[in-house]
């Protein structure tokens, strides 16, 4: 047989496998899937079985995105998601739950979120937690987003003339359209931190226009575009309510909401980090080693005392820094005594115990047999 032939063959076999499975598309099973303590990935990350990867090696889209069960397992994912996450914004949650069953429900509405607040407060989270629920696979190895996001950096664009700005990003957003018509994702952190006449380029993507001009051909309507701006680190909004968080935001950005001001944009003030929240946020980043590490680290536990021990460390930055302060205080003092028990037994998993020394200092510890 002539290697024509035989690719000839290949090729139709290949059709007939994808004929095949195509009706899978529509039964594909969605159940998320245990994570124990851990963050869940999605559909195509998650220990998929035999079909589930099969259908996901050979489509783009390997679960009809129309189906309803499936929205309903993006709304379950992205609570479920933000339980374990995020944490101390609880008043944030429900608001965006329903935009994005909204959204589910009419793909063509536009949907812009806007998430506004301090340093450190989990606006970025917060959007990484949507394209994970979203996305069909992981973005990257730590899985901190989905794989339909495209995130943006309002700094990034620092010094960049219009033509520029309208050149790279306008061609950016048009191809992840493209490559993700369904349920594609935008996320622009700190926009505030662009120029005006760059916002003003991106009024498409914030619901004033269906499709930018160079491209009139791509509709913007399905994406689910986030924004986030940075109110810097002056810890301006503690002491105060949603509503006086809410102004302050009308009035740091008047400039900005007046651009905005027909879009379909929703802002979701979020308030600082309180003590409880530092607490919640230290037992959260030392969880996450044992994710990281999976079955090297059998188990994994922090004493009371030691939570609260980085909560007076972290008390005279949390105003400013917020959250992000106490995760990288943990992750500064707790990471390399657990590394140094992973690579002291390297053949076999470790159970480890986060505690206060006898000089009053966080250690890790080996935890005692039974």
């Amino acid at each position: 047989m002539g290697s024509c032939a035989t690719a000839t063959w290949v090729l139709a076999f290949l059709v007939v496998v994808v004929a095949a499975l195509t009706p899978w598309v529509a039964r594909v099973e969605l159940h998320p899937g245990e994570a124990g303590d851990c963050t869940l990935r999605p559909l195509c990350s998650s220990h998929p079985t035999l079909v589930k990867r099969l259908m996901c090696f050979l489509f783009q889209y390997p679960v009809d995105v129309d189906r309803s069960d499936y929205k309903q397992q993006v709304l379950v994912r992205l609570r479920r998601l933000t339980q374990r996450n995020l944490k101390g914004q609880t008043h944030v949650v429900e608001g965006v739950i329903r935009g994005i069953a909204a959204k589910l429900e009419n793909p063509d509405k536009p949907l812009v979120l806007h998430f506004a607040g301090d340093n450190g407060v989990g606006k970025t989270t917060l959007a990484q937690l949507i394209s994970l629920a979203l996305g069909l696979r992981c973005h990257d190895a730590a899985c901190t987003t989905g794989d339909s996001a495209l995130v943006l950096s309002g700094v990034s664009y620092d010094g960049y003339s219009v033509q520029e700005f309208r050149r790279v990003v306008v061609q950016r957003i048009v191809q992840h359209v493209l490559r993700f018509p369904k349920n594609g994702v935008v996320i622009v952190n700190d926009l505030g931190a662009l120029h005006p006449d760059l916002v003003r380029v991106l009024l498409p993507l914030l619901g004033r226009a269906p499709s930018f001009p160079e491209a009139s051909n791509v509709p913007l309507g399905r994406l689910v575009v986030i924004v986030t701006t940075d109110f810097g680190r002056q810890g301006r909004t503690r002491g105060k309510s949603l509503m006086e968080m809410r102004r302050i935001v009308e009035d740091d950005f008047k400039s900005l909401y007046s651009q905005l001001s027909s879009s379909m944009i929703e802002t979701f003030p979020f308030l600082p980090a309180a003590l409880d929240t530092a607490k919640e946020i230290v037992r959260l980043t030392i969880q996450d080693y044992k994710c990281r590490h999976g079955e090297t680290i059998r188990e994994l536990r922090v004493s009371e005392d030691a939570v609260l021990w980085f909560v007076e460390l972290v008390h005279d930055d949390l105003p400013m820094e917020n959250g992000r302060c106490v995760a990288h205080a943990v992750s500064a003092l707790v990471g390399p005594g657990i590394l140094r028990h992973l690579l002291d037994s390297p053949l076999a998993p470790v159970s480890l115990h986060v505690d206060i020394d006898d000089n009053g200092s966080v250690t890790v510890l080996p935890l005692p047999a039974g």
